[in-house]
């Protein structure tokens, strides 16, 4: 009797192969690099790992099988910190000037040192808004023209320092610790007024010498938030 070849499903023969120990090619199944059965699925051995096949490459590898031979992800980027607010300098003093003005609105009258009752009021309008807590401290400063004799000029500088000052402590409840009065007679002019002939034009051109000027520096310190702005007090 005629012996009929045997014949064998591809299955059948990678069975056998892996039975016997064998490396076959690949089949039209197979993931490349790796064994896998008739239906497809990858191979295992008993400790879960793939079964490679003996032409695997690195370029094979899959998440499957061989997750850390896979290419690793570029860290992100670490957070920048957020900047925390940048202290700012306090805002600029506020300065009133108090002088003689042909306007009349405020007077200090030659060899004059007292605050007249036009002066209080353009005290009063400039401190009416502000909040005594806000201040840091208060600098008066008492000037005169060049007149006369420089050290009477340098004490009549002085008393008229001290009487705004006396009055800012009175009516605006700023203690005299935050404020200092200086008198500095006639340095700094504003008008010098060469070549005026006559004591009384040399006076009237001399007027706008004869001062006092306030500085008000405040308290505290404004904070600047990325596109916020503080204003100063007023």
């Amino acid at each position: 009797m005629q012996q009929r070849p045997m014949t064998h499903t591809l299955a059948t023969w990678r069975r056998i192969a892996l039975g016997a120990g064998l490396v076959l090619p690949l089949s039209a199944f197979a993931t490349p690099g790796y064994w896998t059965d008739s239906a497809g699925q990858l191979v295992h051995t008993g400790n879960g790992d793939c079964v490679r096949t003996g032409t695997w490459k690195l370029p094979d590898a899959n998440s499957s099988c061989d997750a850390d031979l896979m290419p690793k992800p570029a860290p992100m980027p670490a957070a920048m910190p957020t900047p925390a607010p940048a202290p700012m300098a306090p805002p600029a003093p506020k300065i009133i000037t108090l002088n003689e003005q042909a306007n009349g609105k405020s007077h200090l009258g030659f060899n004059k040192y007292k605050v007249t009752p036009s002066e209080g009021l353009l005290l009063d309008a400039q401190f009416k808004t502000i909040d005594p807590n806000t201040v840091q401290s208060v600098v008066v400063t008492g000037y005169t023209d060049r007149i006369g004799r420089k050290a009477y000029n340098m004490k009549l500088s002085e008393k008229r320092a001290q009487s705004v000052a006396g009055y800012i402590e009175q009516h605006y409840q700023i203690p005299a610790e935050k404020m200092t009065v200086l008198g500095k007679g006639p340095a700094d002019p504003v008008a010098t007024c060469t070549g005026v002939k006559g004591r009384a034009a040399l006076i009237k051109c001399l007027a706008p010498n004869r001062r006092v000027t306030v500085a008000i520096n405040w308290a505290h310190q404004v904070v600047q938030h990325p596109g916020t702005e503080m204003p100063a007090p007023q």
